[in-house]
């Protein structure tokens, strides 16, 4: 509750507070998207293979070699080939274990054709049974690397047939000793088991690969779902806000905006759609009276992370409150947003206010009248002009003593007894009294005295 003597209009400013519109599109390069189509589908159903294929090589060598030496061990040279073929089996396994798994591949895999290259050239070129691992080869290069690592090594394998072939066909080819049908035996089965541990898993894979589209499948149609929810929300609410609001990317390009835009600056249905800002601002700058300060306020503002507010004014007396921010994904800017509000009423009613409060100032002065308002709850004065006239010069401790002090000795009573009463019935009243200024004058007053209810 107040106990006052003045009838007073307060103003309530208001502002605009602009919603902050994040439209985020995550574009994948195609590069990537190239290269994980060349690489394995799943790199954890690939480790498999190595592993199994790095034993059955090993396997496969140790039995080779057993059988040289108890069943022929006229042929001594033939140890080298299960020999390297171990040790490159071996070699491929340790990289792996420290780590190096796509070294770990590229050894098992090149290294194979490599010794599966020597051993045909001694051992009768195209005719040699160990141009049967190949194809295997071949295979681990496109599961264990990349489609393009097969094409290298069936490319390479070509190149070392025709090169066989021609070496044969010039009589350089060394003369291939005899196999026994054991040895061959063990080079096939060792080729099978390879080639039977690829194939499983691959289709193992593949159908891991079908269950993992089918997930991502049903976590896209989820999240479409929410996605068009969350665009339907959004566009209801842009809607139904007063403001007029344009989210624009670093392009240029138009990301989100509302009709309520559209209806305050007047742009026509065939500019939205182009979403091209530009041809937005050269529409909105024929309607304003400062163009030229509009383009160089927005053009200092699209580079930079500020936040920003000010007025537009229009050549038909309207006045749009402009506030802006960046636009922020992930702690990057990517953009900016605009909101527009109409204060055109707003600005009318202060600017009316703001008159008729002077032209108040001017007749109090006029009529020798000051108003003070006294809060009660908190025993706070507020005087409405210089009361210096009223209450005399201001005395050189910088303060006036209390009101009730400088009243006249024989008002003073009168003076408290018709305030208090006033209080305590909320009636309005008048009261003179005399009252003492600082510099000793005696001046009467007339009080007039309202009661305003705070709520």
């Amino acid at each position: 509750r107040r106990h006052t003597r003045y009838i007073s209009v307060t103003g309530v400013q208001t502002c605009a507070l602009p919603i902050s519109i994040v439209n985020g599109i995550v574009d994948r390069p195609q590069d990537s998207i190239s290269e994980s189509a060349n690489t394995p589908v799943l790199w954890e159903v690939s480790l498999p293979i190595l592993k199994y294929a790095v034993i059955a090589i090993v396997t496969g060598s140790a039995v080779f070699l057993a059988y040289l030496l108890l069943m022929a061990p006229m042929q001594p040279w033939r140890i080298a080939s299960p020999a390297v073929f171990a040790l490159v089996a071996v070699a491929a396994w340790m990289l792996h274990l420290r780590g190096r798994t796509a070294a770990s591949v590229r050894v098992l895999t090149f290294g194979s054709w490599g010794v599966v290259t020597c051993v045909a050239l001694f051992t009768g070129g195209v005719s040699a049974q160990a141009i049967m691992v190949y194809p295997v080869t071949i295979m681990m290069a496109g599961w264990l690397i990349h489609a393009r690592a097969a094409v290298i090594v069936a490319a390479m394998t070509v190149a070392a047939t025709f090169g066989f072939a021609l070496v044969e066909h010039l009589g350089h080819l060394p003369a291939p000793l005899p196999t026994p049908t054991a040895m061959r035996v063990i080079v096939q089965s060792v080729v099978f088991v390879v080639a039977g541990i690829l194939i499983v898993h691959v289709l193992r894979s593949y159908r891991n690969r079908l269950a993992e589209v089918r997930r991502l499948g049903e976590d896209l149609a989820q999240s479409t779902g929410e996605l068009r929810q969350s665009q339907v929300q959004l566009q209801a609410i842009l809607a139904s806000t007063l403001d007029g609001m344009l989210a624009v990317d670093k392009q240029g390009k138009v990301l989100q905006t509302n009709s309520r835009f559209a209806e305050m600056c007047n742009i026509p249905s065939a500019i939205l759609a182009g979403k091209d800002d530009q041809a937005l601002i050269s529409h909105v700058l024929d309607q304003l009276t400062d163009p030229a300060g509009f383009m160089e306020k927005v053009q200092s503002l699209y580079d930079s992370d500020a936040r920003a507010a000010d007025t537009i004014h229009f050549k038909d007396g309207r006045i749009f409150e402009r506030l802006t921010s960046p636009l922020m994904l992930n702690g990057t800017r990517i953009g900016r947003v605009w909101s527009f509000r109409d204060i055109t009423e707003h600005r009318k009613l202060a600017e009316a206010l703001s008159a008729q409060t002077e032209r108040l100032l001017i007749g109090q002065r006029t009529a020798r009248m000051v108003i003070l308002d006294w809060d009660i709850a908190n025993d706070r004065f507020s005087w409405s002009d210089d009361i210096e006239w009223l209450r005399g010069p201001l005395p050189p401790e910088g303060c006036y003593p209390e009101y009730v002090e400088q009243l006249h000795p024989e008002d003073r009573e009168r003076f408290l007894s018709v305030r208090a009463e006033q209080i305590r019935t909320l009636q309005q009243g008048s009261i003179d009294y005399r009252i003492r200024r600082t510099d000793g004058a005696l001046l009467r007053s007339e009080e007039h005295t309202s009661e305003l209810q705070s709520h």
